[in-house]
């Protein structure tokens, strides 16, 4: 996993993620952590994390 594009790969997920929410088919979360995961080259399951912890743990 390349940590320095960790916090960038966040950003562009969870925005990615807002826009697919407002379409009518909504957010393909697996598809969206593949893309962005390839993308930055980190590990869809290792960015997965990363979210969770911003979103979830990090809101503590």
């Amino acid at each position: 996993m390349h940590l320095e594009n960790t916090p960038k790969a966040v950003d562009e997920y969870l925005s990615r993620e807002e826009a697919a929410m407002k379409s009518p088919q909504g957010a393909n979360h697996t598809a969206l952590f593949e893309e962005v995961g390839k993308a930055y080259g980190i590990d869809p399951d290792d960015l997965s994390n990363a979210v969770l912890e911003r979103t979830i743990l990090g809101a503590n």
